[in-house]
Order: C-alpha cells, then sequence, then structure tokens
C-alpha cells in the first residue's frame, strides 16, 4: 500500500536499535513520519530491571540516554532525514499533518517526561 501515509511511533531506545533505516528511507526516498518519543532512557529495561538491588536504589547503569543525551536531529539529518526537535503539542500535531501529507520521510524528536519508572506506577 504505498499511497498508504506511515506514521512511526518510536521511543528513543528502540529507534537506537534500528536507527540505520532512516538512511533506508533517505536513500529509497519512502515517505514515512517517524516520531520519537523521548524519554533519554531504555525505560523498558529500567522496568525490567525492578527488584533487584541496583535498581531498587534508583541506579540504572547504562540506561539513561543522557550526558551526552542522543541528538535525534542531528543524527537523523546525516542520515539524510529532515528532522526537528519539538516541544509543544500543537505545533506536533500540524507538523505530522504536513509530514504524512508529504512525499519524503521527515523525523521529529519529541521529548517527553523523564520521571523515573521507580515513582512510576504500572
Amino acid at each position: 500500500w504505498p499511497d498508504r501515509p506511515v506514521l512511526a511511533l518510536l521511543g528513543e531506545g528502540a529507534a537506537m536499535y534500528g536507527i540505520q533505516g532512516l538512511w533506508t528511507a533517505a536513500r529509497y526516498r519512502i515517505p514515512v513520519t517517524f516520531v520519537i518519543c523521548n524519554k533519554a532512557q531504555y525505560q523498558i529495561l529500567k522496568v525490567g530491571a525492578r527488584g533487584l538491588p541496583q535498581a531498587n536504589a534508583g541506579k540504572y547503569l547504562g540506561m539513561d540516554l543522557a550526558d551526552p543525551e542522543i541528538d535525534f536531529v542531528a543524527l537523523s539529518r546525516s542520515l539524510g532525514v529532515q528532522a526537528e526537535r519539538i516541544t509543544e503539542p500543537d505545533e506536533l500535531t500540524e507538523k505530522v499533518r504536513e509530514s504524512l501529507a508529504g512525499n519524503e520521510p521527515r523525523l521529529f524528536d519529541v521529548p517527553i517526561d523523564r520521571t523515573t519508572p521507580a515513582a512510576m506506577e504500572y
């Protein structure tokens, strides 16, 4: 269904597992809109670590994607996909609408709440 718009919603950790897919989208001009919900951490790994002594102490070695934080906009652009960071919901709505109507890949890096899982209910 090449005529259907495609929206890919990803976490930053999941995006890092297959970031080279951006190059493929750029190379073959695949009009996918990527939205990275960026919490700057491997949250699924933190949730899975619950009950372990280090996690109970709030220590998640190697699970925070900060210091330095990954610059998904620069990374995306280096792979040939136009990108921008968006912090406002209304702006994201408009940009996604425009992108889905377009004919090239785009990426939006959206910083979201960075609460650690220890403080969250699951």
